[in-house]
């Protein structure tokens, strides 16, 4: 079942939120690394390439989510307690 527009741009603006400071940066650069986006996924091995590539797939989403779209502005949302 596809997730509507409000809450792609909910959850956009989560990561957005999330990842902005000096920390979540950091974080993103770790996750960039541990999901294989700065080298080769590719091994011999069928099971560790299916392995990789789902950690890149991950890692790849979490990045397109976190990156800061120069048009829009995220909403402020309250805390969810």
């Amino acid at each position: 079942m596809p997730k509507d527009n409000n809450f792609l741009d909910e959850m956009k603006d989560r990561y957005e939120r999330v990842f902005s400071s000096e920390d979540g940066q950091k974080v993103l650069e770790d996750i960039a690394i541990s999901g294989l986006l700065r080298r080769s996924s590719f091994s011999n091995d069928a099971l560790i390439l299916a392995h990789n590539v789902g950690m890149n797939d991950l890692a790849q989403h979490i990045l397109d989510m976190a990156k800061k779209d120069e048009f829009r502005e995220p909403k402020q949302t309250e805390a969810i307690k």
